[in-house]
């Protein structure tokens, strides 16, 4: 057996009360049989009773009841969460054990990568080049070229394919006068989608998209953003498009190159989209403002498998050519 990682998956270690986000919003948190057994089982009673009223019957299985604003009703005001506060770490269910490590596994290699949501996983991304690891069963670690991963390789080449075809049909469009029509497409087809679908941070996506409802300078905003902020989001896309091939091929292992390209491409512009947006209602970003964003998009987009799968059909039908993703996103491609 083989094991591929990401950094940081190895040396993770949770902020626990000092994170600046919450963990579970926005996805439904099965409870498996195992796990309902030892609620069962539980002490305190009050505890234990707290946690049964909370969990719900969705065909032949269990989950935690939401909020109204997605998060699970096992939170507490804090942010922290009431059975890890009043037993241990392992009381609480796979699902919350396991964030925000990512797993799969075939006959021969197991991957593992680490969810963007996490404000530990964000930050390192939007700071630095993912890097990527080879271990063998005995124990021998080596760095690995992402290159080096098959799956990744095809993906890189569609991307690079993409790339030329970009260069070959849009050379001579001008990115601040394509994006922001685009943009505005875009927060359309999410504010449709936000209506449609019961989404996490609902409000908080909501009052970014109120941007468009505002006498704007839609062109000479992102003309200001794209100067401020250009060689940074060079750096952060880069590295976010690395990382998030990976961790989708470990989420959907059977998906095509172009298919995952698309998705991790339809992210990244949400993302773009996002910091642009949160420009627009403050003086300047700050580090915090990024990595905000970030685990925000990733929320949306990412966590909850029903919702992503719709939302990847719109990413898919968002262009009539899918070289587009490239220039939308990409001053210059790595």
């Amino acid at each position: 057996m083989e094991y591929y990682f990401i950094d940081l998956f190895s040396s993770f270690s949770c902020l626990a009360g000092a994170c600046p986000d919450t963990c579970c919003s926005g996805w439904d948190i099965l409870v498996s049989g195992k796990d309902y057994e030892r609620f069962l089982e539980m002490e305190p009673v009050w505890l234990r009773e707290n946690i049964l009223g909370h969990i719900q019957k969705k065909g032949q299985e269990y989950y935690f009841k939401r909020n109204k604003d997605g998060d699970c009703m096992m939170l507490e005001e804090d942010g922290l969460c009431r059975i890890q506060r009043n037993t241990s770490e392992e009381m609480l269910c796979n699902t919350c054990r396991k964030y925000p490590r990512i797993y799969w596994k075939n006959e021969e290699c197991m991957y593992f990568s680490m969810a963007a949501s996490c404000p530990v996983v964000s930050r390192l991304l939007l700071n630095d080049m993912p890097s990527f690891y080879k271990q063998a069963e005995e124990g021998n670690r080596t760095k690995l070229s992402i290159h080096k991963l098959p799956f990744c390789a095809e993906v890189l080449s569609f991307a690079e394919q993409m790339h030329r075809e970009r260069n070959r049909n849009l050379q001579h469009t001008e990115k601040v006068r394509f994006v922001p029509a685009y943009f505005e497409k875009l927060a359309d087809i999410l504010l449709d989608f936000i209506l449609a679908e019961h989404v996490p941070k609902r409000d908080e996506i909501l009052e970014l998209l109120s941007y468009y409802e505002t006498d704007m300078e839609e062109q000479a905003d992102f003309e200001i953003f794209h100067q401020e902020t250009g060689e940074r989001w060079q750096q952060v896309a880069e590295s976010y498009f690395k990382y998030r091939i990976y961790s989708r091929y470990l989420e959907c292992p059977e998906e095509s190159a172009g298919d995952n390209y698309i998705q991790v491409c339809g992210e990244l512009s949400v993302f773009y989209l996002f910091i642009f947006l949160k420009r627009m209602s403050v003086p300047r970003l700050l580090e915090e403002d990024w990595r905000e964003m970030l685990g925000l998009m990733y929320r949306f987009a990412v966590h909850g498998v029903k919702r992503t799968e719709k939302l990847h059909k719109a990413f898919r039908v968002f262009f009539h050519n899918i070289y587009q993703w490239d220039f939308m996103i990409f001053d210059n491609h790595f």
